[in-house]
C-alpha cells in the first residue's frame, strides 16, 4: 500500500525527518534546510506528497464522489476530514496517510458512479427504442377545453405499437398491391390525429401517397396549421412518394347550398349541409383516386365506425380501407406517439370541421372518446353499479349505436322469395 511504504519511509530515513505543509502539499527539506533529492525513495515521496497528500483538495475530491455516488462518497470524505484534521494539528505523516486513503476511495467512487450511469443510461436507451410489449394506461390527454369527466372509465392497454403498425403497414401493402393491385393511396388531410395516423402508415409502405387537403369555410386559426403535416410527411419521405393537393371546394360547396336550400329548408337543414361538405370531399378523394390508379384510405377509428356511428355516411365513410378501423381512439394516440407525429396534433380537441364554430367532437356527441371506449365496454353492465356520470355516457352512447347501427351493417337487400321467380321447366 502507498500509505505504508510513505509510512515506513518517513520512519526509517532520518533526513526525511524535518518537512512542512505548504500549500502546494508537503515539502522534505535536509536537515541544514536545503531540499534533498539523494533519497533512493525521492521519487516515490515526492509523488505520494505533492500529488495526493493534499487534504483541502481532497476534501474537494469527496465533497465531488458524494455528489456521484453518496455511500463510497462518505468514506472519502471521511478520510479527507480525518486528513486535515491532523495536518491542522501537525500530525503530517497521518494527513499523508488518510489524504491517501481518501483519494483512493474519491477514484473507486468516479469509477462505480460512472459504470452505474452508463448502465442506467443503456438501460433506458434499450427501454426506449425497444418494440418489446410495454404496458400504456388509456389516461391520455383528451383535450384541454374538457370539462366533463368520469370516474373510472380508464382501462389498461397493453399493445406493442411497434408490431402494430408494422402489421397495418403490411396489410396495406399487401391489399394495394396483391388484392386491388393498385399504385397508391390518397388519403384526406384534415390536419387531424386519425388522417396525420393513416397518411403516414401508407407513406410507410413505399407506395406513392396522395394527400389531399379539402377546405371548405375554414376559421382562420384552423388554415395556419393546414399544411403542418404534409410538411412532415415530406420531409420524412421524399417529394418523389408523397404528393399534395390542395383542393378548396368552398366555391362549390356554396353553388350547392344555394341550390338546396333555395328549394328546401327546415331545421335539419343545417345537419344536412354538415354531410354535404363530408360527401363533396368524398367525391374528390375518388376523382383524383381514379385518375391516379389509387385506393382511398379512410381515417375512421373503431369508436367512430363501429361504436357510434360518428361518420358521413357516403362521405367520410366512403372509403376503399380502413386501416385504423380496428383501433381505439386511445390507441390510436399511442401509435401516433410512436410514429412521431406532431405533438399539437396529438393533443388537439377533435373535430370533424363541418360547422362554422369549428365546435368540438365531444361538444357534438357530448361525451369524450375516452368516456365513449369506457362506455363500448360497459354498455351491457348493471346501471345499479354505476355512478350518475356514467349512466349518462352510456346512455348516450347507446342511443347514437342504435341510431347509426344502419351505417355500420350492409346495405339492407330485399330478398325476392323463390317461389315468386322459379325458373321455367
Amino acid at each position: 500500500m502507498i500509505s505504508a511504504n510513505a509510512s515506513w519511509i518517513f520512519h526509517s530515513n532520518p533526513k526525511l525527518a524535518t518537512y512542512h505543509w505548504t500549500s502546494k502539499g508537503c515539502a522534505i527539506t535536509d536537515e541544514d534546510g536545503s531540499f534533498s533529492f539523494k533519497n533512493p525513495h525521492r521519487n516515490f515521496v515526492q509523488f505520494s506528497i505533492d500529488k495526493q497528500a493534499h487534504p483541502k483538495r481532497h476534501l474537494i475530491y469527496a465533497l465531488i464522489s458524494m455528489i456521484l455516488c453518496f455511500p463510497t462518497g462518505i468514506g472519502a470524505l471521511y478520510y479527507a476530514s480525518k486528513s486535515w484534521k491532523c495536518e491542522t494539528n501537525g500530525h503530517y505523516e497521518r494527513a499523508l496517510i488518510y489524504s491517501t486513503r481518501s483519494f483512493s476511495w474519491s477514484i473507486a467512487t468516479c469509477v462505480i458512479a460512472l459504470f452505474t450511469y452508463l448502465t442506467i443510461g443503456l438501460f433506458i436507451v434499450i427501454i426506449i427504442h425497444s418494440n418489446r410489449s410495454i404496458s400504456f394506461k388509456a389516461k391520455l390527454p383528451v383535450n384541454v377545453n374538457s370539462t366533463i369527466s368520469i370516474q373510472g372509465y380508464h382501462r389498461a392497454i397493453e399493445m406493442q405499437t411497434g408490431k402494430v403498425i408494422d402489421h397495418i403497414v403490411k396489410w396495406l401493402k399487401d391489399y394495394a398491391v396483391k388484392n386491388a393491385g393498385t399504385k397508391g393511396f390518397t388519403v384526406g388531410i384534415s390536419n387531424g390525429i386519425d388522417s396525420s395516423v393513416v397518411s403516414t402508415l401508407c407513406a410507410r409502405t413505399g407506395l406513392p401517397l396522395l394527400a389531399v387537403e379539402l377546405p371548405i369555410h375554414h376559421s382562420k386559426p384552423k388554415e395556419k396549421g393546414q399544411s403542418v403535416h404534409i410538411d412532415w410527411l415530406k420531409q420524412n419521405f421524399g417529394n418523389g412518394q408523397v404528393r399534395s393537393l390542395n383542393v378548396n371546394l368552398t366555391d362549390s360547396y356554396k353553388k350547392v347550398k344555394e341550390t338546396f336550400t333555395n328549394l328546401q329548408e327546415n331545421e335539419t337543414t343545417e345537419l344536412a349541409l354538415a354531410n354535404v361538405q363530408s360527401r363533396l370531399r368524398m367525391l374528390s378523394l375518388y376523382y383524383f383516386a381514379q385518375v391516379n390508379g389509387y385506393l382511398v384510405a379512410g381515417t375512421g377509428n373503431k369508436v367512430e365506425d363501429f361504436g357510434i356511428g360518428f361518420f358521413t355516411k357516403y362521405g367520410d365513410g366512403g372509403v376503399d380501407i380502413s386501416p385504423i378501423g380496428d383501433l381505439l381512439k386511445s390507441e390510436v394516440r399511442l401509435i401516433a406517439r410512436d410514429l412521431g407525429i406532431d405533438r399539437s396534433i396529438i393533443e388537439a380537441a377533435p373535430t370533424d370541421g363541418l360547422f362554422g364554430d369549428m365546435r368540438t367532437d365531444e361538444a357534438q356527441i357530448g361525451a369524450t372518446y375516452d368516456e365513449l371506449e369506457w362506455a363500448m365496454a360497459h354498455a351491457n353492465k348493471d346501471e345499479q353499479s354505476m355512478n350518475e356520470r356514467q349512466r349518462e355516457v352510456t346512455k348516450i352512447y347507446v342511443q347514437r349505436h342504435r341510431a347509426n347501427l344502419h351505417k355500420m351493417k350492409e346495405i339492407p337487400v330485399c330478398r325476392i322469395p323463390k317461389e315468386f321467380k322459379q325458373e321455367k321447366s
